[in-house]
């Protein structure tokens, strides 16, 4: 027998006892609540088969889970207890008593319903398997834990199968007295499936962050304040215009009469997830609530009839600076660019706020003249960036331009590094650094360390020498590499100092290669492993800075071809 400390005996028998017994009583329950033994039947039928793609496309269960449920063949052995517990909790909830204060709510310690015992489940298995990732447990952990998995597991066992709970009391004892060995067989299969469930769990709350994460905040050091104020001009402005115009086509006649008498067309020219919007199955669609693209792409599919020339035009520059939103954020990095944006907007609202009723216009004419004003921002901003990347296929997103913009910096500096153009003075690329944390007080206490460890290898000092340590020790290895190459910190950004074209290069091709993200899931790791928590660890060069740098860069080449040019006449 392998040896073992006391803490890791604790956690592996509470784990053992968990997973096997919780696993049963879920398949208990699922039979209890669907009335029937055949679980394969009830799963399979199109009622539950529309309800499981549903979860799916709302992540409320993976896509691994998802193949799980949805093949020919249903193989009930390979469901987890996450994945039951979530088939339970999610098909059959009209059928479970829900808890005292809800579903959302914290429980109360004196509920003992079947809705309050099966939240209580699951809370258990992401505190003893999802968060505890030294895999032990104290006698003190492990004695209350055993107490509170054994008394709901009874609870339940007792409500769904009345007959098996004295036999089953027995079952949840016998595994205290088990002799843990990590050579068992048994063991190790339980073994195996949890740190299967650990890696697929982890990979699941980082898809989550995914996400989650910021759009704006990931790619701009700062987010542009103009461009915040455009985009709600744009949405809120473009709005009330756009409904003006659908609310004068349809006249007397509903819209969902409208659209079902356009539906062959729609569903032929709109993408998928709009088409979602305009045929909703719960409920009755509402052009308020659509999303501009949607609205003028409706207009310009059915009431191009009834509009000018001009109208069309103004619509479809209104639909183009949705579609185009990210190349839009980038110009409004330059004041006289974002001037030529700002003023073409207006053009739009004010031309088809003539078409629209006039407390509309008077509306249209407030948000221009609120808009028009620099703001400190305000606590909806994220929402509106948010909605940007709520769009079809046809929008290009900031991580589309970004990687053009980041191409076509690289090409020029190749055809310097060709051409042996020299550039006229230092350049500096900064590279941002994001931290994003299921937990925000985890998430603050992560970027602080992280901080830290940066400075800490940049100036080569010895205090810090952990696995955290030798991560950010590769990454800023990798960029300093080239001899022309200087590295600097600034709280989360790193400045890459550079003279010569090459440089910048190999600043781009490090940051942007495979070893680079490498080291940023390691570095989450670390983190998972030290505090518990999902990360998710992010890095791009801000486009404030990329754009400064290739404006020099075609200034330089501008400069070159025109002393050629000279040269030779």
């Amino acid at each position: 027998m392998s040896e073992m400390s006391e803490e890791r005996m604790y956690y592996i028998r509470a784990i053992l006892m968990y997973t096997d017994l919780t696993r049963e009583v879920l398949f208990k329950v699922f039979k209890f609540l669907i009335k029937s033994e055949d679980i394969r039947h009830f799963l399979s039928s199109l009622e539950q088969q529309n309800k499981l793609l549903k979860l799916s496309k709302k992540h409320v269960i993976t896509q691994s889970d998802y193949n799980l449920v949805s093949g020919q063949v249903l193989n009930l052995e390979r469901f987890n207890i996450s994945l039951l517990l979530k088939l339970v909790l999610n098909l059959c909830k009209d059928n479970i008593p829900k808890p005292q204060h809800g579903w959302e709510s914290n429980l109360d310690l004196k509920d003992e319903s079947l809705g309050a015992d099966l939240l209580r489940l699951r809370d258990v298995r992401n505190k003893i398997i999802g968060h505890r990732a030294d895999a032990k447990l104290s006698k003190a952990e492990y004695e209350k834990t055993w107490a509170n998995i054994k008394a709901i597991l009874l609870r339940v066992v007792e409500l769904v199968d009345l007959q098996s709970s004295e036999n089953f009391e027995r079952r949840i004892d016998g595994y205290k007295q088990l002799n843990v060995d990590t050579e068992n067989a048994e063991v190790k299969r339980v073994l195996d499936e949890l740190l299967n469930y650990k890696t697929e769990h982890l990979q699941e709350k980082v898809e989550e962050l995914i996400r989650r994460s910021q759009e704006f905040q990931e790619y701009f050091k700062t987010t542009p304040e103009r461009f915040v104020r455009y985009i709600k001009l744009l949405f809120d402005g473009g709005r009330i215009v756009l409904c003006g115009i659908l609310k004068t086509k349809l006249g007397d006649q509903d819209l969902s009469d409208f659209l079902e008498s356009k539906k062959e067309m729609l569903i032929r020219n709109i993408d998928e997830k709009f088409i979602r919007c305009l045929y909703p199955q719960e409920s009755c669609s509402d052009y308020k609530n659509w999303d501009v693209f949607l609205l003028a792409s409706v207009l310009l599919l059915t009431c191009d009839d009834d509009l000018s020339q001009s109208d069309i035009m103004y619509v479809k520059r209104i639909k183009s600076a949705r579609v185009n939103y990210a190349a839009l954020a980038l110009q409004c990095l330059d004041t006289d660019d974002f001037l030529t944006i700002w003023t073409d907007l207006i053009t739009c609202l004010n031309h088809l706020s003539n078409n629209i009723a006039k407390d509309d216009k008077k509306q249209v004419e407030h948000l221009i003249e609120r808009y028009k004003k620099k703001y400190e921002g305000g606590c909806d901003d994220e929402e509106y960036l948010k909605q940007l990347r709520e769009s079809g296929d046809e929008v290009k997103t900031l991580n589309d331009v970004y990687n053009e913009t980041i191409s076509e910096l690289k090409d020029m500096l190749n055809q310097m590094r060709q051409k042996d153009i020299k550039l006229k003075q230092e350049q500096v690329l900064e590279f941002k650094l994001l931290t994003t944390c299921e937990n925000e007080e985890f998430k603050k206490i992560a970027e602080d360390l992280l901080e830290t460890n940066l400075q800490a290898s940049i100036q080569k000092l010895d205090q810090l020498s952990d696995s955290l340590r030798k991560e950010t020790d590769k990454l800023v290895a990798s960029i300093a590499a080239h001899p022309d190459v200087e590295v600097k910190q600034k709280c989360i950004i790193l400045s890459c100092k550079c003279s010569t074209p090459g440089g910048l290069l190999h600043i781009l091709d490090v940051t942007h290669g495979d070893r680079f993200r490498s080291t940023f899931r390691n570095i989450a790791n670390e983190l998972h492993y030290k505090y518990g928590y999902a990360f998710l660890i992010q890095g791009k060069c801000t486009l404030e800075s990329v754009m400064s740098v290739s404006t020099m860069i075609y200034k330089c080449k501008s400069e070159y071809i025109n002393h050629i040019y000279r040269n030779r006449f």
